[in-house]
């Protein structure tokens, strides 16, 4: 079997889910029977999948133009369906003894992050993740309107608020920074991003 290669149960044990308790692994379109709005409605009606963005940055010296890249994700416990930006989620599917899933039922993002010693590593970049996605975009910001009974620019404008927020509460508690922990390092550099490029959504 393909899981063999690919996992260490005993690696995992020990380590406890450090990946897990930071958030939920990734879907790739692959993982669903077909992506229309009506077969992803049902996947997340069953209450185990988040809608996330990424950004993807074009870097330009002037003003750098920012794009959420939406995607799905396992939820994390007691987060909302849309939960664009906030980072700290431990993974709703993790239990005492594992992942509640089996490994062919798992998401993409799990089955190909590869256990080590030296850091857990994936074998997909994540400009391959984006590139997958991206033609989905339009089902995606659909199902984030119907979800948040809103058009995609107003939830976009206060998932940024809620980051702030939560990047406020972080920064309180250090004096730099670098000091943050990964998790909240990531949401102080994305709220960075968001802050100082061009969305490329009409507000």
């Amino acid at each position: 079997m393909i899981s063999k290669f690919l996992t260490n149960p005993n690696l995992c044990k020990k380590c406890g889910g450090k990946c897990c308790k930071r958030s939920g692994c990734d879907y790739l379109p692959r993982d669903f029977k077909e992506m229309s709005i009506l077969c992803l409605k049902g996947r997340i009606d069953e209450g185990e999948i988040s809608i996330r963005s990424s950004l993807k940055i074009h870097d330009d010296p002037i003003m750098p133009i920012i794009n959420p890249v939406l995607h799905l994700c396992a939820r994390g416990v007691d987060r909302p369906i849309v939960d664009l930006f906030r980072q700290k989620s431990t993974c709703s599917l993790l239990t005492e003894k594992g992942c509640k899933y089996t490994f062919g039922r798992r998401p993409s993002g799990g089955v190909l992050l590869i256990p080590d010693e030296a850091g857990c590593y994936s074998l997909i970049s994540d400009e391959i993740v984006f590139k997958l996605w991206l033609e989905h975009q339009a089902v995606l910001q659909k199902l984030v309107e119907y979800y948040s009974d809103n058009t995609f620019a107003k939830v976009i404008r206060s998932h940024i608020a809620l980051l702030e927020q939560d990047v406020s509460e972080a920064l309180k508690l250090v004096q730099d920074p670098e000091q943050l922990d990964e998790s909240d390092r990531n949401a102080f550099k994305m709220l960075f991003w968001l802050k100082k490029g061009c969305l490329e959504i009409e507000f």
